[in-house]
């Protein structure tokens, strides 16, 4: 992975709550009655967990800047895979 060890533990800490709510609770159905795929939920978290986070917008610009989105899309799998969703 690419992503260094201390944005990949801001990055969690910022997401981890959209993550949760996407993957967990009533908006999951949505997802899936509109045929949304794995990665689209992953992005949206990282959308809305950035702009939702203390910090979190300026953690996305510097995400963006500094990563290709395969590198962001592999942190966001594992963040996925590390909370069992």
């Amino acid at each position: 992975m690419k992503v260094t060890k201390e944005d990949y533990g801001e990055l969690r800490r910022a997401i981890m709550p959209s993550m949760m709510m996407i993957e967990a609770g009533p908006a999951r159905v949505r997802y899936d009655q509109e045929g949304l795929s794995a990665e689209r939920r992953r992005w949206d978290a990282f959308w809305n967990g950035t702009a939702l986070a203390d910090g979190g917008q300026d953690l996305r610009a510097r995400i963006v800047a500094g990563y290709n989105d395969d590198h962001i899309d592999t942190a966001l799998r594992r963040i996925q895979k590390e909370a069992n969703l």
